[in-house]
């Protein structure tokens, strides 16, 4: 639900701004605020988490220690960072999108200024989140989620006729409070009144020097984003709120389905990992590994052949034209084409991290970044916008095969537990054919209904039923066990929400 209320704010910037100047306003805001969110978010996760399970084997006073200590030094850093970042703002604006004429880079200032107290309350969030996953509350914690963006979604619906772009700081905050106060209530956590342990102190260091290593991955992975801006705000008038569009339905895709997985696996992976049960943990890797591409695939085929009905029907109204429909369009065929490669990232990155391996994953992605910035250049002036969005998949894929065959060998080969590494290749074949199977069948279901001009939502529907159903039915036939995997919610919960005193079969220890 989260996912869906965040894309349905861009559903609603579509409509008022189309793919214009404005709109490529917008998408510059929304990159560099998220890009720092992001950054917030990607030191704390995959560090606190296991840090908080630590925490939590030793002591609940420990815990809460932990909690609150980190609590008041993202609160003190933030505010260090927000109230630099207003004085510094209007002279950041050319470097960050120096294409953009001045009345334009003002107005980016302008907004980004007035974000900054909900960029405060979204770090806070982050710190409250990854406590919400250690307690195993991960209900309560999307729920928190889907309430900011329904709120950011009816503000931005509300305000945006009325004030344009100044909505967005607006929407943003309002949403930043609910999330943050709904994070609080549910965890009622102490903290300023939090019993001060020597332990506390321990994982809180214990934790920065996780963190050390994955602050040059970060800032290096959200420098890329920057730079993307970079060469888009010299391009044509629109191509940028193209190629934003279309990576936004694509990370939209990751973040419903694989992200989301990822993130689950990964509270179960960490337990395991710090109770030294790597035959487990193989095990879970792997099979989250293949069903992460059982999803992935089949989705990344249908991205690519019914990319202009999916823009049609999502976009295309009020200044959204045809004309941004094909730009779009154009941009989800290579976004398409890298997906599946993209779907298995969250979780290979985060096997590492469950490791306390925070080192591997950053030296790839600081040459990952390397590559994608050379290739970036390197490709926009003949492929236009359409080579950031190249140079991103080809350098994000070379990335993920590199961490998958480091992560095999940190694991003693055991990537997928019992299951010997010629199954993989068995796997991969039987994926192939129930995902050609499903493409010829959507592409002459949409031959036969494209001749009778239905309508671009009928299409999307019977394709999406006919390809269901030829793509489970063949990979059925073929054997792969993921169909049944994804049927069975029940043993798949029971996996995940085991307890950490828990041995494999289910006994306390």
């Amino acid at each position: 639900m989260a996912k869906a209320m965040g894309f349905g704010e861009k559903m609603v910037v579509a409509h008022y701004f189309g793919t214009t100047a404005t709109a490529d306003t917008y998408f510059a805001i929304t990159s560099i605020l998220l890009s720092a969110v992001f950054l917030v978010r990607e030191l704390i996760h995959p560090t606190l988490l296991p840090t908080l399970h630590q925490a939590m084997k030793r002591s609940p006073d420990v815990f809460d220690d932990l909690f609150a200590r980190m609590f008041r030094w993202v609160l003190l850093l933030v505010l260090l960072a927000a109230g630099a970042g207003a004085m510094i703002m209007p002279y950041t604006m050319p470097l960050f999108v120096p294409g953009f004429g001045n009345e334009q880079q003002a107005q980016v200032a302008f907004v980004m200024r007035w974000l900054l107290p909900a960029g405060v309350l979204l770090a806070l969030t982050d710190v409250t989140y990854t406590t919400l996953n250690a307690k195993g509350k991960l209900v309560a914690a999307s729920l928190a989620e889907a309430a900011f963006k329904v709120v950011v979604l009816v503000g931005v619906f509300l305000l945006i006729p009325l004030s344009g772009l100044n909505a967005i700081p607006m929407a943003m905050l309002a949403g930043a409070a609910v999330c943050l106060c709904i994070h609080l209530a549910v965890l009622r956590q102490p903290i300023v009144r939090a019993k001060s342990t020597p332990d506390g102190g321990k994982l809180l260091g214990r934790m920065a020097w996780l963190m050390a290593p994955i602050v040059i991955g970060v800032v290096f992975s959200h420098i890329s984003d920057l730079v993307d801006n970079h060469l888009a705000s010299h391009l044509p008038e629109g191509e940028l709120s193209c190629l934003a569009y279309a990576k936004k339905i694509a990370y939209s895709i990751l973040l419903i389905g694989p992200v989301a997985l990822a993130t689950v696996l990964y509270a179960r992976a960490s337990r395991l990992a710090s109770l030294s049960r790597h035959d487990e943990l193989a095990q879970l890797v792997g099979k989250g590994l293949k069903l992460l591409l059982f999803l992935g695939v089949p989705i990344a085929c249908l991205m690519i052949e019914l990319r202009m009905p999916i823009v049609q029907v999502l976009f295309e109204r009020g200044s959204f034209d045809a004309a941004s429909t094909a730009g779009v369009a154009a941009a989800m065929v290579i976004y398409g084409l890298g997906l599946a490669a993209l779907s298995v990232e969250g979780l290979t990155v985060y096997s590492f991290f469950a490791l306390t391996d925070t080192r591997t994953p950053v030296a790839a992605g600081v040459i990952c970044v390397i590559l994608n910035i050379v290739l970036a250049v390197w490709l926009i002036g003949p492929m236009g916008y359409l080579g950031i969005a190249t140079a991103l998949v080809i350098a994000k894929s070379v990335k993920i095969i590199a961490l998958l065959i480091l992560l095999n060998r940190k694991l003693g080969g055991r990537l997928g537990g019992d299951l010997p590494g010629h199954h993989w290749l068995g796997f991969a074949a039987r994926l192939t054919i129930s995902a050609a199977a499903m493409w010829l069948a959507v592409w002459f279901l949409r031959e036969q209904l494209s001749s009778v001009a239905v309508r671009p939502i009928f299409l999307l529907v019977a394709c999406s039923i006919v390809a269901a159903t030829v793509y489970v039915g063949v990979s059925h036939l073929l054997g792969l066990k993921e169909p049944r995997r994804l049927i069975e919610v029940r043993p798949l919960r029971r996996l995940l929400n085991r307890p950490e005193n828990e041995g494999p079969g289910g006994a306390s220890k």
